[in-house]
């Protein structure tokens, strides 16, 4: 069933103030008396001063500079000496009077700063969180968001029936516009009534949204399907991606091009869709549980895409992993090139990819859920090579489980159930290598999954979470980076 469509939203622009402004020119006169002679004409007035330039914006969005003050006028030029008795006639004539110098003109007003790096040093909750609440004897599970343009973002959701959570889960969506003001008002879910509720994604961007799922025998055993949802024009219902995985692994846009994983037992594969064609990458993404996989655009073109293998010997097949590895790739066609690889000590808990203006972040875990390390950042340059600079998002000394990342701006916001206390606690904090906000507190009431994404200019971050019970909402809630001193 192919949901309605729906007009994709306008874009405010920015204005730019003009350049400086120029000096103006005075001219000095004076006229003689009748009589002798004349005296010579007065020298001119000084050119008026010229008006100053407009001071700049200040850092963030480049605001226009103030106009520039008026030049001030110049002296009057000096009165002709007096002329000399005619002969036999009346006495010369008088001085000339000082020529009055003209005003010089305003500046015009200075060109706006540059935009910088909004200040990041605290995290502030927008307002109270929204709940989009389910309908009778239904919970919301299994959230999921996605940007669709620069004011919007798309939510989605496993509408579960309470009390049977083995059954066939529909997908509820909705729009959002959680930049421009908070709280909003909650929108109600458009459904989609075939099943895969339980495993989802979306992704989105230019005015696009895309689902993809694992629809199974509800379709006629398609397996891993695309749908779109918004800004495709006439479309297919769905375009069959894989008929072998049960599971979607992660959906992203790159340009007009659709990037996705589909899990089959143990095995990891990589598509590439474009239009209605879809390339299987080779080689596989990875084998071995936990899954990890993850693909970006990169920002000179192109896309990276990240393999996580777990030694798993008799599992996967031929060319299974005999021992830990990461890979990292560039894909040409429908293979996939190596641009860096690694045999980590231990097994990899997490593992994802996020873009930066340069280049891309890689994200890291070592250990098993148990004995897991530190959360470590690393940049990756534009190629995709490791550039060597590190830092931990969250240490080793603390105990936690299910992080969700996403990219805010050219930092790193981190979404994570920390279980140190005697209550699980769902916290957030963004960071990049020069500093980090103090963990904020979201909330104790949590359940099966939490997703954020980053606002475009890279100042707010949109949460979304379920809750714990039979009649559980969607909760959603915009926090906002501040400055360390408020």
């Amino acid at each position: 069933m192919r949901p309605a469509r729906l007009a994709p939203l306008c874009l405010l622009g920015a204005l730019v103030a003009g350049c400086g402004g120029a000096s103006a020119q005075d001219l000095g006169s004076r006229t003689s008396s009748q009589g002798g002679a004349g005296g010579g004409s007065g020298s001119s007035g000084q050119a008026g001063a010229s008006g100053e330039a407009g001071a700049g914006g200040g850092a963030g969005v480049g605001g226009a500079g103030a106009a520039g003050v008026a030049g001030s006028g110049g002296p009057g030029g000096a009165g002709g000496e007096a002329g000399g008795a005619g002969e036999g006639g009346a006495p010369g004539g008088g001085a000339g009077q000082a020529g009055a110098g003209t005003s010089g003109q305003a500046g015009e007003a200075g060109q706006g700063g540059a935009g910088g790096a909004v200040a990041c040093g605290l995290l502030q909750p927008a307002g109270p969180p929204v709940e989009i609440v389910p309908g009778e004897n239904q919970a919301l599970r299994f959230p999921r968001v996605a940007s669709v343009d620069a004011a919007t973002v798309a939510l989605g959701a496993g509408i579960e029936l309470a009390g049977s959570p083995g059954s066939t889960v529909p997908i509820g969506w909705a729009l959002a516009q959680p930049w421009a003001s908070w709280p909003i008002v909650a929108p109600p879910l458009g459904q989609i009534t075939f099943g895969g509720g339980s495993a989802f994604e979306l992704a989105g961007g230019e005015g696009q949204l895309w689902l993809l799922s694992a629809t199974g025998a509800e379709v006629g055993g398609a397996g891993l399907t695309l749908l779109p949802l918004l800004g495709q024009g006439p479309a297919p219902d769905l375009l069959v991606v894989d008929t072998l995985s049960t599971r979607p692994l992660f959906l992203t846009m790159a340009g007009s091009s659709l990037l996705s994983a589909g899990q089959e037992g143990e095995v990891i594969r990589g598509f590439h869709t474009q239009g209605e064609k879809t390339l299987a990458l080779e080689p596989t993404l990875s084998c071995g549980q936990p899954p990890r996989a993850s693909a970006i655009p990169m920002p000179g073109g192109g896309e990276l895409w990240l393999g996580v293998s777990k030694a798993s010997p008799g599992s996967c097949g031929p060319g299974e992993a005999l021992s830990n590895r990461l890979v990292l790739w560039r894909r040409e066609g429908s293979k996939l090139v190596v641009v860096h690889e690694r045999e980590p000590e231990t097994s990899l808990e997490f593992a994802a990819l996020l873009p930066r203006s340069d280049g891309a972040w890689l994200l890291t875990q070592q250990g098993d859920s148990l004995t897991a390390g530190p959360l470590v950042a690393e940049r990756l340059d534009a190629a995709g090579i490791p550039t060597g600079k590190t830092f931990e998002l969250l240490g080793s000394g603390q105990l936690f489980t299910r992080p969700s990342v996403a990219a805010v701006g050219d930092r790193v916001a981190v979404l994570w159930v920390d279980m140190l206390g005697q209550v699980d606690k769902l916290l957030l904090k963004v960071a990049d290598e020069a500093a980090s906000t103090p963990p904020l507190l979201i909330s104790n009431d949590f359940s099966t999954e939490q997703r954020l994404v980053g606002s475009p200019d890279g100042s707010q971050v949109l949460l979304a979470w379920d809750g714990i019970g039979p009649s559980s909402p969607l909760r959603l809630l915009r926090v906002d980076c501040a400055p360390d001193a408020l």
